[in-house]
């Protein structure tokens, strides 16, 4: 959805038509709070580069959001395509957020030394999207479906033993 307003341009009878802005889809980007704030910096900084159109530094500051991650995590290898590697080899992440992350650390490579290389828009946006994702999914969304499991398992538990008795 878009909205446009009009604009009264000064001593002009009539008036012309201001620049569309999306409404929806919302272009803004949630951080869950129950990342470590060790990591929202460098996020935040990225999603500050984005809306400000320095789409390669945004996505510079992806690739540091995910070694951070990768230390947060207890992971400090050589270099951050064997640290994503570990991470994945100590079931920290699955395969497909390996895949994500991988991506982003070549993403982030080409950023850095690319010199000749230029991002498009969405590019930038689905490597800020992908990184969020990377932790939310360990942060929130794997912590919560581990706590379901044991809440299931319990009430499972309980079911069977009302069962026998």
């Amino acid at each position: 959805m878009i909205e446009q307003e009009l604009d009264f341009p000064p001593f002009e009878q009539d008036p012309e038509w201001g620049n569309p802005k999306i409404i929806y889809p919302h272009n803004s980007f949630h951080i869950n709070p129950v990342i470590p704030q060790s990591l929202n910096r460098s996020l935040l900084e990225s999603i500050k580069c984005f809306k400000a159109g320095a789409l390669t530094a945004s996505i510079i500051m992806s690739r540091k959001t995910l070694e951070a991650f990768c230390i947060e995590k207890g992971i400090k290898e050589n270099n951050l395509a064997l640290s994503i590697k570990k991470l994945k080899e100590e079931g920290i992440i699955n395969d497909q957020i390996y895949e994500w992350a991988n991506g982003l650390r070549l993403a982030g490579n080409k950023a850095a030394h690319g010199f000749d290389t230029d991002f498009e828009h969405l590019d930038a946006k689905d490597v800020l999207d992908f990184t969020i994702a990377i932790l939310d999914f360990t942060y929130s969304f794997k912590d919560k479906f581990e706590k379901f499991k044991i809440r299931v398992n319990q009430t499972d538990e309980l079911m069977s033993t009302t069962r026998t008795e």
